[in-house]
């Protein structure tokens, strides 16, 4: 059976009829049906945990702002959703500047230390390079100066 047809079966059990074609259509074009949905989705196509989605902005109560992309191809949403974490991603400090500041390295000193170059660090920390497609010497060199994780570092 599909789920569809359990559903009806259940209620069949339980109130001696079966639903009506419009109360099960009904039911599946609510804005809650749908934002469970395409959140489902969403993990699914980008293999975020769901607490990830949630701490960068992707909330249930924006997804069920965004109700009025239901009738779009499912990539409109990822587009979207895309966007929203980027954007949120983008107005929080980087690892690399968080773990910088609470050793109380400037960037030149953390140069210095980690014998990376300040343009670099610089470059990473305001997202204009990718420190997850960093070389793993920069990395390991970046961690040992900073006394972490060399995954710590990263987004």
């Amino acid at each position: 059976m599909s789920g569809i047809e359990l559903a009806r079966e259940v209620v069949f059990l339980t109130t001696g009829s079966y639903p009506t074609k419009e109360r099960v259509i009904k039911d599946f074009a609510s804005r809650e049906y749908w934002a469970g949905w395409i959140l489902a989705y969403y993990q699914w196509y980008s293999s975020l945990k769901f607490s990830d989605m949630t701490e960068n902005r992707l909330s249930l109560s924006e997804v069920l702002s965004l109700y009025i992309l239901h009738e779009a191809d499912q990539s409109k949403f990822v587009d979207t959703a895309n966007e929203i974490i980027s954007r949120h991603k983008l107005e929080k400090p980087s690892n690399l500047t968080t773990i910088r500041k609470a050793r109380g390295f400037t960037q030149g000193q953390l140069a210095e230390q980690s014998g990376v170059a300040l343009r670099m660090i610089q470059l990473y920390e305001q997202r204009q390079n990718d420190i997850n497609k960093a070389q793993a010497g920069t990395l390991l060199s970046l961690a040992k100066a900073l006394g972490c994780e060399m995954q710590d570092l990263m987004e």
